[in-house]
Formats: C-alpha cells, sequence, structure tokens
C-alpha cells in the first residue's frame, strides 16, 4: 500500500473513524488507516505508542490537531520520535514538537513528557 496517504488530512478524525469502520465492514485492513491517522482509532493514545518504526514517520500531521494531539505526541515512543527525526517530514515534526511543548507545559513533573520534551529540544534531528 501507498505510503503517502496525505489525502487523509483532508478528513477529521470523526470522518477518519467511519471510513475505517467502513473499510473494516468490507472484510479489509483498516491498520493503513490508522497508522497514517492514529487519532481515528477508538484508543488513540495507546495506539499511537505501537505504530511499527517503518510506519510512524508517514504519520499524517493532522493527526496532532486539538488536544488530542498533545495525547497523542506525548504517548510516542523515543524510538518512534528518533525515526521520525530521521525519516519524517518537516511539518510532522514541527506539529508533534509544538504539541510536546504545550504538553510540558502543562504537565512538567511529568517525567515522561519531560524526557520525550528534553530528547526533541536537544536531537539535530529535530531542530527546523
Amino acid at each position: 500500500m501507498n505510503k503517502n496517504l496525505y489525502g487523509l488530512g483532508d478528513y477529521n478524525t470523526q470522518q477518519i473513524k467511519i471510513l475505517a469502520r467502513v473499510v473494516q465492514m468490507e472484510d479489509l485492513n483498516n491498520l493503513p488507516i490508522f497508522y497514517r491517522r492514529p487519532d481515528g482509532n477508538f484508543m488513540p493514545t495507546s495506539f499511537i505508542s505501537e505504530i511499527p518504526l517503518d510506519e510512524v514517520s508517514y504519520i499524517i500531521p493532522d493527526s496532532f490537531a486539538g488536544d488530542l494531539g498533545e495525547d497523542l505526541a506525548s504517548h510516542l515512543t523515543l524510538k518512534q520520535l528518533v525515526e521520525i527525526g530521521i525519516n519524517g517530514e518537516e511539518y510532522l515534526r514541527e506539529a508533534i514538537k509544538l504539541k510536546l511543548i504545550r504538553a510540558f507545559k502543562k504537565k512538567p513533573n511529568d517525567m515522561r513528557i519531560k524526557s520525550l520534551f528534553e530528547y526533541i529540544n536537544s536531537s539535530a534531528a529535530w531542530q527546523l
């Protein structure tokens, strides 16, 4: 399947959920949809940390819109952030970076968020 599914950026989270449901009803695999738009998954914050490394740099930046975006960004793993820093597009890195900054400001004592925040601020790959 084509990894560049930017057309999925034209839809909001609810529309992505409907699309994934329709694809599943047709007995097709809806994982590629969720790999691009984890915000449409029924458990997005746990799902995003399970996206394979070879798929994670193709997440569509629109996935990080709204308040859910902060939760999604803060549930990425360090390995995923490394992969995105190396292979992700600038827009994706910027969307994640902005959401991690907000998440860190809201929860400065959360050690998980703090470690992710410190990584993106110290890694050359994340300096735009």
